[in-house]
């Protein structure tokens, strides 16, 4: 930030505020246990960074399909984070929550409650960049294949905010 009586710059702003997205339109994936490429929650991150990480995932699905999510980044990124998410094997709208640390590479499933049942996944954790930009990006898919879609949703948002 600058001293007193200095310009603000723009990139003073940006570092400000952090990196932000919101998911404008629902997404779903049929019939599918393969991890796939979220179209709208991704985020451009620079090198030799390291960002505090907020996720809101709005979700539903067949409470046979489940849902499963990861993350992918640049060569040499890191996610160390916590989640708070319905367990896998979820009976209707009540069951067990999963609260656990996660690592970038690991798999994490959750539970749906059926079509038409929204969820939140909420994540928090530090995202270390290396010496290569690029894209910080979820994926996810069903946690077993289902003819019911599971659909993440408009409103889905995750938010950075630079730490060093």
């Amino acid at each position: 930030m600058p001293a007193a009586g200095e310009f603000i710059r723009a990139a003073d702003i940006r570092d400000a505020a952090g990196l932000f997205v919101r998911k404008t339109a629902a997404e779903s994936v049929t019939s599918s246990a393969t991890l796939q490429d979220d179209d709208q929650l991704f985020l451009a991150v620079e090198a030799d960074t390291v960002y505090f990480v907020e996720g809101l995932i709005l979700y539903d699905g067949a409470t046979a399909g489940d849902m499963k999510v990861a993350w992918t980044g640049p060569s040499g990124f890191t996610f160390r984070y916590r989640h708070t998410g319905p367990a896998t094997g979820l009976a209707g709208t009540s069951g067990d929550i999963d609260y656990r640390e996660i690592n970038e590479g690991d798999t994490l499933g959750l539970g749906a409650a059926g079509a038409g049942t929204t969820l939140v996944l909420v994540v928090q954790g530090v995202l270390s960049i290396g010496a290569t930009a690029g894209t910080f990006q979820l994926q996810w898919a069903q946690f077993a294949s289902s003819a019911t879609a599971t659909r993440v949703f408009a409103g889905s948002l995750l938010h950075a905010k630079k730490l060093a």
